[in-house]
């Protein structure tokens, strides 16, 4: 726990969130892009944090929606959501986050 103690909200982030699992979720989600036959979104790092920032903040922040994180009505707009990226962005991201390889299906986890 005391290696802990000093280190700021982002240090603890990047701790979970490191390099490697970032570049990860990018790459798997280029691969969804693929799949999908899509535009790639040509996400970015920094653009994948924040994404996972606000996944998080969505689980103890609770709205009807994830856009209403960026609606400017007073009590609905959180910053954490407003400040790194515009909502359009986060959906685009959205739609293409991906941890898995869809042309590789587990079968066995589908029972």
């Amino acid at each position: 726990y005391s290696q802990f103690v000093n280190k700021s909200i982002i240090e603890m982030f990047e701790l979970v969130f490191d390099d490697k699992v970032i570049q990860f979720l990018i790459e798997e989600s280029e691969v969804n892009v693929q799949f999908k036959n899509a535009t790639d979104p040509k996400i970015i790092a920094e653009e994948m944090k924040s994404v996972i920032a606000i996944l998080i903040l969505s689980g103890y922040d609770k709205k009807q929606g994830r856009c209403f994180y960026w609606d400017t009505k007073v009590g609905l707009k959180n910053i954490i959501a407003t400040e790194p990226m515009r909502r359009n962005k986060f959906f685009s991201i959205m739609q293409f986050l991906n941890c898995a390889d869809n042309n590789k299906p587990n079968l066995e986890e589908k029972a």
